[in-house]
């Protein structure tokens, strides 16, 4: 997560959106979820990038943390098991550590 920045407000590059987004449609395709990167201040939670929709999907959306100031909400289309949750947690880490 080393190209975030934050600075009076949200700071988030154009690069880094575009290899959020490379990383999130391969993730989403397999698991049939949206993510959202999002930037975590206290217990806020503000969307940076990622699939934006207009219904929200029927099932709860899971967060994970990336770090102290970052992290993905997972909104599945289906319900997901411990397991799923598990593996996709591992897909997002790896793919994004450069991030």
């Amino acid at each position: 997560m080393s190209g975030l920045k934050k600075a009076n407000g949200i700071s988030i590059s154009k690069q880094i959106q575009k290899d959020f987004s490379a990383a999130a449609a391969e993730i989403e395709d397999s698991y049939k979820i949206y993510l959202q990167l999002v930037q975590i201040t206290g217990r806020r939670w503000a969307y940076l990038s990622g699939t934006r929709f207009e219904d929200l999907p029927p099932f709860p959306p899971e967060r994970i943390e990336l770090g102290r100031d970052f992290g993905v909400v997972v909104y599945p289309l289906q319900p997901l098991s411990s397991d799923q949750k598990a593996e996709i947690r591992e897909k997002i880490t790896r793919e994004l550590k450069n991030v």
